[in-house]
Formats: structure tokens, C-alpha cells, sequence
């Protein structure tokens, strides 16, 4: 009975199932005679969708956004990005464009992208599965977060989508609608080039492109970056941003500080990650100055005197009493003897007495011996750190240079970052120097 009513129920359920999916497919089949209807009805007019394609590419936003750039072997391809696609549809009219995820089983999706000139009747179709997989350099790490699946196979799907889009788009509309995208973004902007220039290098940070790897692909310092080379970053930026290609295709690689970076984290925790690396600079604790280092060295003590050596006594042997000289005879007192200069030695004077009999022989008294004077050590040298090497020199003066040009709290946080960045090439008190620049111009309210 039990199989009966399970076999009775499966049936119910393929019923429901075949019945949902003919009225789904019957509502497709309307909605594309309803298109094909109103597109026939309303016919487009290129003039009139041509203009609109321009006066849109006027706009500052959307031209920053249109253009990408990958390389091809040693060929840079510069396209128009999934931005500037759209736009091209939703102007020229008529057109049906998406991204559908068919099926999603066994750790990948099958996906379709197409773009339908309904008035035409020119289709683009491209089917393909994405693997649920990150790759990078490293390791490969699958998803299993449903948000990053989705973005994953939607970040994919409208590469394929911008193929589709721009294949059935003429190539004279495409073309010019670039090139008016190009003419605004080299005069449209009222905003002064420096600041623009500082925003892009702001930008680039967040993806880990810092200002010194800009500088080498431009050939120049930052400063002197002209509006078509502005141009041509934002490309690179667009690229970047939108996955289409990696910083590495375009920047050299910086010197690893050591740290290893997690590739499962995202761009924004791998910059929140940095700036707490900046901050651990920051908290160095500062040298003391100068005049505690004199005070923690040992006083000076003067050179003692020399010692002199001991003279013994002679020791005399008492002779017979009768062999005795008077000593009052031979040895006249040293009371009654007439003065002797200061310059005669001691022993002379003693040698033109009679001796007893006896080997002893007096030493010769040691000449004086003046002990040296004291001398007051000599100050510690104001600075006891060896000079700058030229590279160190260029490198602790551009960067001190950024810091008094930053005008705002981001602009000195960047500028702690190339601190850190370049932290090898410079001794420690001048990484801890610049930092406290950094600090007195937060502290002062001068960003």
C-alpha cells in the first residue's frame, strides 16, 4: 500500500513538473512575439540613437569607466569595457541582452550570455561553465559561499556579455562612441590635474599599487603625469578593477616586507591590514635625545699617579765593637752638614760617606714621575649615525617632500604607507622621523 501511494505521489510531482515548465515555455514564447511585434511597430532611428550614444559618452563618470586594457604578448589591447557596452544597447534600442545561470551542480555552473538585435534578428549567444574555484599564483581555493559563487560566475558572465553586446552593435558606432569617451576624459574635467593625478594614486593603493611602481611605468615622477598618460592609467585602473587583468601584467612587482598576504581576504581587508602595519610604525617609541645619551656614560677617571718603587732599607750587619767606627766622626749629622742643592741626588750624597762592610748597593733614586692631568671626555658627536648614501638621500627627501605637500588626513596616511614601503632603504631613525612628521601634521589639524 505504502508503494502504491509513493509511486502515486512521484507521478503527482512529474505531472506538476511537466505542466510548470509548458506554461513557462509558452510565457517565453509570448514574450519573445511581444518583442518582435513592438520592435517592428517601433522601428529604431540611428540618428536619433547615434546622438544619444555621444551626448552620453559626454559624461565624466561614464568615460572614466569605458575603456580597459590587457595585454596580448608584449601588445597592449585597449577595448571597451562592460560600462560602455551597456550604454551602446540601452541607446541603439531594440536590443535584448542578459546573463543566465542554466544549472549549478557538482562544484560548477553552466552559464549563458547573449545579446539579441530583436529588430534584426541578430543574435549572440555564449554558453560556458565556471568551476567554483579562486585561482592565484599560489593555490587554487574552491567557494563555497553561495555571495562568492554568484559574484564569481557574474564577474565572468559579463566578460562574455560585453562580447556579445559588441558583436552585434555596428563597429563605426562602437569606434565613436570611444573616441568621444577619450575627448572627455583629456577636457572635460574642471578639476585641477593634480588633484585628479592624486585620486588615481589613491585608487591604485587600494588594489596595491603604490606610487613608486606608477612612476616606473610611466618613466617619470607622478607629478609631471600629462592628461593622455592620465588617460591611459585609468585604462590600466578599469582592468584591474574589473578583473579583466592583474597588477602584474602592468606594474613590476614590489619587495616583499616579509609578510605573506592571504589571498582569501579581500582588497579592502588587505588595505585595513596595511594601515595597521603603518600603525605599528607609527607607535615606535621615539630615540631619546641627545643629552641622555652623555648622561648614561661612565665619568672620565684621570690616569692615577704611577707608583714609585718601594726603596728597602739596608739591612747592616753588626761588626765587632772594636771595628766600629764612631759614627759621629764619619757620619756627620744631616743638621750640621751645609746645604745641597735640590738638583744633587740622594745617593751621591750618601756615597761620600764611609760605608760599613757590607754587599748592599743603594739604588739609584727614580727621577719624578709628574702624574698627567685629568682630561674632561670629550662630547659625543651630535649625531653619531653614519651619512646618507646618495639612494637613502633621494628617498628620505621625496618622501618628506610628499608630507608637506599633503593637504588632508588621507593624503598623509598614503603617504605613511610609502614610508613602510621603502622602510629597507632607510635607516630606522629616519623611518621614525618621517612618521612623526606624519603625526605633528595630523595632531596640528594641517591635513
Amino acid at each position: 500500500m505504502t508503494d502504491a501511494l509513493t509511486l502515486a505521489d512521484q507521478a503527482d510531482a512529474a505531472r506538476q513538473t511537466t505542466a510548470m515548465q509548458a506554461v513557462a515555455q509558452s510565457r517565453a514564447a509570448q514574450e519573445v512575439q511581444a518583442m518582435m511585434i513592438i520592435a517592428k511597430r517601433f522601428p529604431r532611428n540611428e540618428t536619433s540613437a547615434f546622438a544619444k550614444i555621444v551626448k552620453s559618452c559626454q559624461r565624466i563618470k561614464l568615460a572614466e569607466q569605458s575603456m580597459y586594457v590587457y595585454k596580448r604578448g608584449a601588445t597592449l589591447i585597449n577595448e571597451p569595457s562592460i560600462r560602455l557596452a551597456e550604454v551602446l544597447a540601452q541607446n541603439w534600442g531594440n536590443v535584448d541582452f542578459g546573463i543566465i545561470e542554466v544549472e549549478q551542480r557538482h562544484g560548477e555552473s553552466t552559464m549563458l550570455s547573449y545579446a539579441w538585435d530583436v529588430e534584426t534578428n541578430t543574435r549572440q549567444t555564449k554558453i560556458f561553465t565556471v568551476k567554483h574555484l579562486r585561482v592565484t599564483k599560489d593555490a587554487t581555493y574552491p567557494l563555497t559561499d553561495p555571495r562568492d559563487i554568484y559574484e564569481h560566475t557574474a564577474n565572468l558572465g559579463a566578460r562574455r556579455l560585453r562580447a556579445c553586446i559588441l558583436g552585434i552593435i555596428p563597429g563605426d558606432i562602437k569606434d565613436a562612441a570611444v573616441a568621444e569617451c577619450e575627448k572627455t576624459l583629456k577636457g572635460g574635467s574642471k578639476e585641477p590635474l593634480s588633484d585628479r593625478l592624486r585620486k588615481m594614486a589613491a585608487v591604485f593603493l587600494e588594489h596595491g599599487v603604490t606610487t613608486e611602481m606608477i612612476e616606473a611605468r610611466i618613466g617619470h615622477t607622478l607629478g609631471s603625469t600629462t592628461e593622455i598618460e592620465l588617460v591611459n592609467l585609468r585604462k590600466v585602473y578599469v582592468s584591474i578593477k574589473d578583473n579583466m587583468a592583474a597588477v602584474g601584467d602592468f606594474f613590476p612587482q614590489p619587495v616583499t616586507t616579509g609578510q605573506e598576504v592571504d589571498p582569501t581576504q579581500s582588497k579592502s581587508q588587505q588595505v585595513a591590514e596595511q594601515m595597521k602595519q603603518a600603525a605599528s610604525v607609527n607607535r615606535t617609541p621615539e630615540p631619546p635625545p641627545a643629552t641622555q645619551h652623555v648622561a648614561e656614560l661612565p665619568a672620565a677617571k684621570p690616569d692615577p699617579a704611577p707608583q714609585l718603587p718601594a726603596v728597602r732599607a739596608p739591612q747592616f750587619q753588626l761588626a765587632p765593637t772594636s771595628e766600629v767606627a764612631p759614627p759621629a766622626e764619619q757620619v756627620p749629622p744631616m743638621t750640621s752638614a751645609p746645604a745641597q742643592p735640590t738638583e744633587q741626588p740622594v745617593a751621591e750624597s750618601f756615597a761620600k760617606a764611609p760605608q760599613p762592610e757590607h754587599d748592599f748597593q743603594l739604588p739609584p733614586a727614580p727621577e719624578p714621575v709628574q702624574p698627567p692631568e685629568p682630561t674632561a671626555p670629550s662630547p659625543p658627536a651630535a649625531e653619531e649615525v653614519p651619512d646618507m648614501s646618495p639612494e637613502e638621500s633621494d628617498v628620505f627627501w621625496r618622501l618628506s617632500s610628499m608630507i608637506g605637500e599633503s593637504k588632508n588626513v588621507p593624503e598623509l596616511l598614503m603617504a605613511r604607507q610609502q614610508v613602510l614601503a621603502n622602510s629597507k632603504l632607510l635607516q630606522p631613525h629616519r623611518v621614525v622621523e618621517l612618521n612623526k612628521q606624519i603625526d605633528q601634521r595630523i595632531k596640528g589639524g594641517k591635513g
